[in-house]
Formats: C-alpha cells, sequence, structure tokens
C-alpha cells in the first residue's frame, strides 16, 4: 500500500505534516456522526493513497496535487462541529469546512491559495457535486 505522504517532496510533507500537528484542535472538537476525528482523517488519507496507487495513478499526480489531496484528508471535516448549540454537522459540514479552513489558514499553517483550493476540494466531499466548483482562473479568486 501506498501511503500518500510518503509520495511528497520533504519540504511539502514538512508542511503537512505541521498542518496535520495543528489540525488536532480541530479534529478534538468534531462531533455527530464520526466523532473520532483524527483516526476517520487518517483512514480517508490511506484510502486516498489506496486509489491513487491503483494502475500507479499517482505517477500523473504532481507535487501540489498530491499535497492538496493529502491536505484535504486531514481538513475535510473540521466543519463538524457544535456551535451556538447548533449541531452544524446536521448541515452540508463541507461548506462549513471550507469556511473554517478559510478563516483559520494561517493558524492551521496554509498560505491562501492552498486554503482556497483545499477549501473547495472539501466543500464538495458531502454531495459529491463537483460542478458547483468554480472553473477556470476563478478557482484561484483571480
Amino acid at each position: 500500500m501506498i501511503n500518500l505522504r510518503n509520495l511528497i517532496r520533504d519540504d511539502l510533507k514538512i508542511q503537512v505534516d505541521e498542518i496535520w500537528r495543528k489540525a488536532k484542535s480541530f479534529h478534538e472538537k468534531q462531533k455527530g456522526d464520526n466523532i473520532n476525528g483524527r483516526e476517520h482523517c487518517l483512514a480517508v488519507e490511506r484510502n486516498i493513497g489506496k486509489l491513487i496507487a491503483y494502475n500507479n495513478n499517482y505517477k500523473k499526480l504532481n507535487q501540489t496535487e498530491l499535497f492538496l489531496l493529502d491536505t484535504s484528508a486531514c481538513l475535510h471535516d473540521i466543519g463538524k462541529t457544535i456551535e451556538n448549540k447548533i449541531n452544524l454537522w446536521n448541515y452540508d459540514h463541507g461548506k462549513i469546512s471550507k469556511k473554517l479552513i478559510l478563516e483559520n489558514h494561517e493558524q492551521l499553517g496554509l498560505e491562501l491559495v492552498q486554503a482556497v483550493f483545499i477549501g473547495h476540494i472539501v466543500s464538495v466531499h458531502v454531495t459529491g457535486n463537483v460542478n458547483e466548483l468554480p472553473q477556470g482562473r476563478k478557482a484561484l479568486g483571480m
């Protein structure tokens, strides 16, 4: 089995490891149908590794894409929280995760452009509707 983080070059791997470390406080706040937080995110990371290992698909991805996939696995469920006694996991927590990633990108160790991309990825993980994603240069906020 391929470990997704082991495919990432050293400088990006250091950043990924730091993001996982910084995300721990968010993982600990996760609630709802999946309260396993970090363990669940690690399982998602492993499953992405398995998917891209199939037919050596990881060779088709560049370092930035691998970084974004790994970091998205880490942050995809941070919107599963309780805020003001409202169970946000009952809503589209992918959209809430995106909002939290953008609001807390510096705290998480992300550059804004990285946060934008990761936010887009996690925003559709509940619905799977990639047609909701911006097309072309709008994806970068340009």
